[in-house]
């Protein structure tokens, strides 16, 4: 398989991934925003600042999609390349390892 092949292939992966990791981080930060009571920023993605409104608990949130968008791309671009290293390189090994079809004993590493 070529590199491109292998990348276009892995890269849906690396962007369900991408997209999970950062869901999972936005959704971490609102809720200790809204359980501590505190600002929380994430650089370049979100804001979010602890109010009360009608005396109940709110979130002022300010998304940056454009920074959320990056950093999906950011993980999916480093999952698809180190899939594809890491699949180059156990092909090029089990290559190299291709068992020996003369069935002797030191073929199979000295045990009979």
């Amino acid at each position: 398989m070529t590199a491109v092949a292998s990348a276009l292939t892995e890269a849906p992966a690396g962007l369900a991934l991408g997209a999970a990791a950062v869901f999972l981080g936005l959704m971490g930060s609102l809720s200790f925003a809204l359980a501590t009571d505190e600002d929380v920023v994430l650089p370049g993605m979100l804001a979010a600042q602890s109010t009360t409104e009608n005396g109940l608990p709110a979130l002022m949130v300010e998304p940056n999609p454009a920074g959320m968008l990056s950093a999906v791309l950011a993980i999916a671009l480093a999952y698809t390349v180190a899939a594809s290293v890491i699949l180059k390189r156990s092909s090029t090994r089990s290559a190299r390892r291709a068992p020996s079809r003369t069935g002797r004993a030191h073929d199979r590493g000295g045990l009979l």
